[in-house]
């Protein structure tokens, strides 16, 4: 509950942040905590695909080996010039924030491998309620 109330919030601001998300369709489709936390889970994706500044895709079991496979990863850029990006992976032996310049640059290709390869938003929109309509 705390945490919908902070991103309402945060999207309620006059200049929400720019986010965007490309998610695996196995996180749409793996059954973590009963059908009733899907549907609920699937009804927060469409309705957060249709935020401004929000740009959902989803990569689908078609695209088979792809640069998100060794794990999720997360780059933070600023609107501040002096502040560089930073990059964030999570793995098994832990968290590492990487901020060198070539460091940032295999996230920023493996990123845009996995942009190209995702569904256009409109499309993963379709299929994010698909899935739902399919959710016991």
């Amino acid at each position: 509950m705390a945490r919908s109330a902070r991103q309402n919030a945060l999207f309620s601001r006059g200049e929400p942040p720019e986010i965007q998300v490309v998610l695996d369709e196995v996180a749409l489709r793996r059954q973590v905590g009963g059908p009733g936390t899907m549907s609920a889970q699937h009804a927060a994706l469409a309705e957060a695909s249709a935020r401004p500044r929000l740009t959902l895709q989803v990569l689908p079991f078609t695209v088979g080996a792809n640069a998100g496979m060794d794990g999720e990863f997360v780059i933070l850029t600023f609107p501040d010039p002096e502040d560089p990006p930073v990059a964030y992976a999570e793995g098994l032996m832990g968290d590492v924030y990487l901020e060198s310049e070539d460091e940032i640059d295999v996230y920023n290709l493996a990123w845009s491998h996995l942009v190209d390869q995702a569904l256009s938003p409109g499309e993963s929109a379709s299929l994010i309620r698909k899935i739902a309509k399919e959710t016991p």
